[in-house]
């Protein structure tokens, strides 16, 4: 009967300490590289700015409008929806390394708003 409890006791530890283990996150196969995601979490950053500008101005939703976009920026990038899906949750389960992702979208966009704004006054000085 001590033996049983033992071994009874010894496996509630060990499913205990298994459990609070850490998983380790299988990369998807066809995961989109980090440089990659940046430019994809860009344009979609893009998209989504344009479609709440017209939303606050005409007040109506554009959701099929907004979907076909997200489809022009993956085809833009050689990617589907689902590849998109599968490497966002994967980054996802990391915050570190989706913070620093979109830490970096926010510096190219920064950096293209700037570029921009550059040529706007070298237009209007001309």
């Amino acid at each position: 009967m001590k033996n049983i409890f033992k071994s009874i006791l010894w496996s509630v530890i060990v499913l205990l300490f298994g459990s609070c283990m850490p998983e380790t996150e299988v990369k998807p196969v066809d995961l989109i590289e980090q440089e990659q995601m940046v430019l994809v979490l860009k344009d979609i950053c893009k998209v989504e700015a344009r479609f709440q500008r017209r939303l606050s101005l005409h007040g109506k939703s554009n959701s099929d409008l907004v979907f076909e976009n997200y489809k022009l920026v993956f085809e833009a990038h050689n990617l589907d929806m689902d590849r998109f899906k599968t490497s966002y949750a994967y980054y996802q389960d990391s915050p570190d390394v989706m913070q620093q992702l979109y830490d970096s979208v926010i510096v190219v966009l920064t950096k293209e708003q700037s570029e921009l704004e550059a040529k706007k006054i070298e237009v209007v000085k001309k």
